[in-house]
Formats: structure tokens, C-alpha cells, sequence
């Protein structure tokens, strides 16, 4: 990252929300390019303050955690149930955005297909 850094500068900004009199990186908000920039010694860095109280905080770190790449199978689900078990129906169109990756677990991990049902069930999404 700081590589890229380096010859491109940062292309996206940091994700901070106010906390008190400073400031905090949300979840999925840039820690990645946060640590880089320190690295490289950057005494600047682009940001965009967001407003997220912490219900939103949450949402938004298990949303970013089920994005993640080579994510186990179980964790997959782990965090889809735990976002629905939060959400309800309104973490549908997330569950939806990851249902050929859950088709494909349910494929290759007969022992999932139980709790992937049950969590396309709760989103009433159709298999």
C-alpha cells in the first residue's frame, strides 16, 4: 500500500467520524491506507467526516467484514446472521449481494446448507 502511496498518492479518503475532540478511522474506512501514510510519514492525508452513531458503526464493520477477501465460509455466515439477527429484512439487499457466494458455500459445504436457508428464510429471499 505505501508503494502505491508513493506513486499515486492516496485516491480515496479516510472514513473518520468525531470522537470528543479527535477523531476515529470507521470500520472499513481506510486503517490499511491510515498505517501506510504513517509509514511514509505523511503529515496530511484526505479525509471525509461521516456521522454514524453506533448501531451504524456496527452495521457498517459487518458489512466490511463480510467483503473481506478469503473470508472462511463460516465466517461468511457468522457475520450475514449476526447482520440480519441486528437488521432484520433491511440487511436483505446485502444478504442478496452475496448470494452466489453463499449458492457456492451451500455447494461445496453441505454442512452450511441448513443455516444458509435459514438465513435466505429470514431475509424472505427466494433460492
Amino acid at each position: 500500500m505505501a508503494e502505491s502511496i508513493l506513486s499515486y498518492g492516496i485516491m480515496e479518503p479516510l472514513l473518520v467520524t468525531r470522537l470528543g475532540d479527535r477523531y476515529e478511522i470507521t470500520p472499513g474506512g481506510g486503517q490499511v491506507r491510515w498505517l501506510a501514510a504513517k509509514k511514509l510519514a505523511m503529515d496530511i492525508v484526505p479525509i471525509r467526516v461521516v456521522e454514524l452513531d453506533d448501531h451504524s458503526k456496527a452495521a457498517v464493520a459487518l458489512i466490511c467484514n463480510t467483503v473481506r477477501e478469503n473470508i472462511a465460509p463460516e465466517e461468511v455466515i457468522n457475520s450475514l446472521e449476526r447482520l440480519v439477527s441486528e437488521f432484520g429484512v433491511n440487511a436483505a439487499d446485502i444478504v442478496t449481494e452475496r448470494l452466489p457466494e453463499l449458492q457456492e458455500i451451500s455447494a461445496e459445504h453441505p454442512e452450511f446448507q441448513d443455516r444458509i436457508k435459514s438465513l435466505l428464510d429470514s431475509c424472505e429471499i427466494e433460492n
